[in-house]
């Protein structure tokens, strides 16, 4: 057969297939339509964790989907792969819309570089992604260990040569430690940087409770939402200041947060140092000093 006979007949068969309302595949495709993708959930958009140097923690998130979920893998990517580990690599549940639940096991070695890390945990059926991912950050920061308590920060959050020193705990009370954290800048003297108290709460209050109790005693406070009640994303509440504290509060000196233990056994304060000199290492204003403190909190571990 000659080659211009040939190529008649291949467009002859085209015209005829969209004639006949048929679907004409190019050579190397499936002729087979795929259908809709699964629909396939994870109990939490993003996972966040923020480990020290050798520090080790685990997560528990659930998944689903419309199909059956048996057969299909987990598979780590990105550079967080070296830090992370699923548990079950292969799901089980074979129902509909049957949830399976997953443990994110996370671990990162002493020597790896300080930093932040991001990667996903992809679901796979064989040769198939299916999507969304759960997208997981590691914030490898350096953290600060006063026994009682323990929380990390950002590097990045101070400035070129600057790192918190040892905590020093007391003077303490029947109910109340004291802990100073000083900020310690290239070979220069330690400055006053962060005052916390550590508040024991033997009667189990709530966070809202034990700050009507102990510091709104009047309820000026909470009238003029001065403090916001926050979920943490290390599962405890914060009551954050977010307004301005009226003239009329005359109760005790206030901090910028107060941070419920997870077991309700303790609260903690938070305030920069009274005679703080963060400006003179660049923390000049209001703004940066707050993200310190955020972070501060967000971290916090009793």
């Amino acid at each position: 057969m000659s080659y211009g006979l040939a190529k008649w007949i291949v467009v002859i068969s085209f015209v005829a297939g969209i004639a006949l309302g048929g679907v004409v595949v190019p050579p190397g495709e499936s002729a087979v339509q795929p259908g809709p993708p699964a629909m396939f959930t994870w109990s939490e958009d993003q996972v966040e964790v923020v480990l020290s140097p050798g520090e080790a923690t685990d997560r528990e998130v659930t998944v689903s989907a419309d199909t059956s979920l048996n057969g299909v893998t987990l598979a780590v990517t990105g550079p967080i792969a070296e830090f992370l580990s699923v548990e079950p690599e292969t799901l089980l549940a074979r129902g509909r819309n049957q949830e399976e639940t997953v443990t994110l096991r996370f671990s990162v070695p002493a020597e790896t570089p300080l930093g932040t890390y991001e990667g996903a945990v992809e679901a796979r059926r064989g040769f198939a992604i299916l999507t969304p991912s759960l997208a997981v950050v590691v914030r490898h920061w350096p953290s600060v260990d006063a026994n009682i308590l323990q929380f990390s920060y950002s590097p990045d959050s101070l400035p070129a040569g600057a790192a918190f020193g040892d905590p020093t705990v007391g003077p303490r009370s029947t109910n109340v430690t004291f802990i100073s954290v000083p900020l310690i800048v290239d070979s220069n003297p330690p400055l006053s940087a962060i005052g916390l108290l550590v508040h024991s709460n033997p009667g189990l209050l709530s966070l809202t409770e034990w700050f009507d109790t102990h510091i709104d005693g009047t309820g000026v406070l909470a009238q003029a939402g001065s403090f916001a009640l926050e979920e943490l994303h290390s599962g405890s509440q914060a009551l954050v200041l977010a307004e301005q504290v009226p003239e009329e509060y005359t109760g005790p000196p206030l901090s910028f947060a107060y941070v419920m233990a997870t077991n309700d056994s303790s609260v903690a304060s938070i305030a920069l140092g009274q005679d703080n000199d963060l400006h003179l290492v660049g923390l000049d204003t209001a703004d940066e000093r707050r993200t310190l403190l955020r972070q501060i909190i967000e971290t916090m571990r009793f």
